[in-house]
């Protein structure tokens, strides 16, 4: 047996069955469904703000199809060169620990909210802790959720709520090019990689820890 295993048995028998948190991945690529490339950027861009700063962002990918010059498809305006960072990675995947278990739900949410809201005209966000600020010097800012700074064109409107506004929109379907498979998504892969099952080995009592007792010599009875 060796020490890895021992340590396994060892584990179990002094605090109980050990259990592995195993990280969920999901694939992103610019091939996928249109709710698949929102999910992809909200949880990349956003998975450390609240709800409001996953509709923010989210909603900068719809105003950015609405406004026609940055691509022609939800998945066009996201992968467009040069726009999110995380889409440059060489490895795309969300990575889902169970720490951003609620988050990468909250993201889920948030894209069903912003297609049901429709688009609100932002579209620059940019996080200047993180990020170079020359460039939002000629836009004109519209508020701050968490980290993110929000911004439209110079001379542009800012909407009242940069985040959800409850109000679902009266003609989404006309603002905002929706490509075909906006609302038929791929299945989300599930984890790859399996759990670890660990034998749960039972302590051994004292009882049957005893080694079996030579028989007590009988009187008047010698050996041969």
């Amino acid at each position: 047996m060796n020490k890895m295993a021992l340590f396994f048995i060892v584990q179990v028998i002094l605090v109980g069955p050990v259990h592995f948190a195993i990280a969920a991945r999901y694939a992103c690529g610019p091939n996928d469904s249109a709710d698949q490339c929102l999910l992809c950027n909200c949880y990349h861009e956003a998975r450390g703000e609240k709800f409001d700063g996953k509709v923010g962002v989210t909603k900068v990918v719809l105003s950015r199809l609405e406004a026609k010059n940055y691509g022609n498809s939800i998945c066009g305006v996201v992968y467009k060169k040069y726009q999110f960072q995380w889409t440059a990675m060489k490895d795309r995947t969300m990575v889902v620990k169970p720490r951003d278990q609620k988050s990468f739900e909250d993201c889920k949410e948030a894209v069903e909210v912003s297609k049901k809201e429709g688009a609100n005209g932002v579209l620059y966000f940019m996080n200047p802790e993180t990020a170079a600020t020359g460039w939002a010097k000629k836009l004109k800012k519209c508020g701050v959720i968490g980290r993110h700074h929000f911004y439209v064109k110079s001379g542009g409107i800012c909407p009242e709520k940069l985040g959800t506004n409850g109000k679902p929109s009266k003609n989404r379907a006309q603002r905002v090019a929706i490509p075909p498979n906006y609302s038929s998504p791929r299945p989300i892969a599930k984890p790859s990689v399996k759990p670890i099952a660990i034998p749960i080995v039972k302590p051994i009592s004292n009882e049957e820890n005893r080694l079996p007792r030579k028989p007590a010599r009988q009187p008047g009875k010698g050996t041969n």
